[in-house]
């Protein structure tokens, strides 16, 4: 088990108690490719604070991001192309 406290954008700090074993943490990555993007400063801190807060990673935290803008947008093109 791994005891992990991180100080959040408030200054508090959060305790994350994550149960995992690294063989099973590992085996995603193999679906995922390196997407390194450069982000402004700003944007970046921001999404870092929003992880934060949702408690995930900041790389789980822009996986999900995009995944709900691309149900969104998709979502808009079948409504726009039913009418």
């Amino acid at each position: 088990m791994w005891v992990l406290q991180m100080m959040d954008h408030r200054g508090l700090i959060q305790p994350w108690i994550t149960v995992v074993h690294r063989k099973e943490s590992m085996q995603g990555n193999k679906q995922r490719a390196p997407s390194p993007v450069r982000l402004p400063e700003d944007l970046k801190v921001w999404l870092k604070h929003r992880a934060i807060d949702n408690r995930r990673s900041f790389n789980s935290e822009i996986t999900v991001r995009l995944e709900q803008s691309r149900a969104a947008e998709e979502a808009q093109q079948k409504t726009g192309a039913a009418v």
